[in-house]
């Protein structure tokens, strides 16, 4: 028997988990997201005592697999799930029959678990660190190193435990994230060269942070282009198939449907999506890096550019 934990991978569901551990005590932590949580609750045991799901989202397509692994583990735990994105009204209503779901918008998620868990001073400053990343912010110190931290999934685990056990992270943790976060704003500052910028019909602003192959803090550079004024909205290309869209302006956008419709979720102004691409483009993608555009990221492009107002006609 034991208490379980499962969050997301960002600053937000490291704190969500610490706030979490502060309030029921020790447990097993696993991250993440909305396309993986079925697996990862396939491989909770039967039985224990309290089960805890933050800041996890569920997608419609994901939504049977989820129902069947929380029918195997209802009667042996106690589920508590709280998230604050927007869910599929289907997922909500079948989702709440099993579990004690809190469901509703907050800065965070964090938020949210503080407010259903419950927590001291600490975990309120905790949580005012979750909001401070989670709306996009970044305007605490505290906020820009844990995400340093949350791109590697060994010290993600380790700032949970510190933060649930001593509210801050270790010196020796801190350290290691000030490194990174000074080659984050590295990789910014030279990824930042290589945006390009195409303007829709309506006047707004597209960025295009293509990070293929290897990735990188896309959301770094899309909050660092919107700073810059460079664009309203960014698209990062991760890799051949993995992309986010970021609102980068107060423009009225609500980039959620497209991500959605690429089998993804998220918020309004920030959410993720992929593309199925096929074998040869797979390979060139690899191959090539963004020197390689398949089809799929140009139509992807395309559709967004059509929500955002159409191609700006030709000059």
């Amino acid at each position: 028997m034991g208490n379980f934990v499962i969050t997301h991978t960002d600053v937000d569901g490291i704190v969500s988990a610490a706030i979490a551990l502060r309030a029921v005590g020790e447990a097993e932590v696993k991250f993440s997201g909305p396309r993986s949580i079925a697996r990862t609750l396939s491989r909770v045991p039967g039985s224990g005592d309290v089960l805890v799901i933050c800041d996890v989202a569920v997608n419609r397509d994901s939504l049977d697999r989820i129902v069947r692994e929380l029918e195997r583990l209802r009667e042996g735990w106690r589920i508590v799930w709280i998230d604050h994105h927007p869910w599929p009204e289907e997922a909500a209503e079948r989702i709440s029959e099993m579990v004690d779901l809190t469901l509703r918008p907050a800065p965070s998620a964090a938020r949210l678990v503080l407010e259903v868990l419950g927590g001291d001073e600490t975990a309120e400053r905790l949580a005012e660190i979750a909001d401070d990343a989670d709306t996009a912010t970044y305007s605490m110190e505290e906020s820009r190193l844990l995400r340093a931290v949350s791109r590697s999934g060994r010290l993600r685990l380790r700032a949970v435990r510190e933060l649930a056990e001593d509210g801050w992270i270790s010196q020796e943790l801190e350290s290691e994230a000030r490194k990174r976060l000074a080659k984050m704003e590295e990789f910014v500052r030279r990824a930042l060269e290589r945006v390009v910028v195409v303007e829709s019909g309506s006047g707004l602003r597209l960025g295009i942070i293509d990070l293929r192959p290897r990735g990188g803090p896309g959301s770094a550079v899309a909050q660092e282009l919107g700073r810059m004024g460079r664009a309203d909205v960014c698209l990062v290309i991760y890799s051949c198939d993995r992309f986010s869209l970021y609102s980068c302006s107060d423009a009225p956008v609500n980039l959620r449907p497209i991500c959605e419709s690429h089998g993804g979720g998220g918020h309004p102004f920030a959410c993720g999506g992929r593309l199925e691409i096929g074998l040869l483009g797979r390979v060139l993608c690899r191959l090539l890096g963004r020197w390689y555009t398949p089809r799929e990221i140009r139509a992807l492009i395309d559709e967004i550019l059509s929500c955002l107002g159409g191609p700006a006609p030709p000059s």
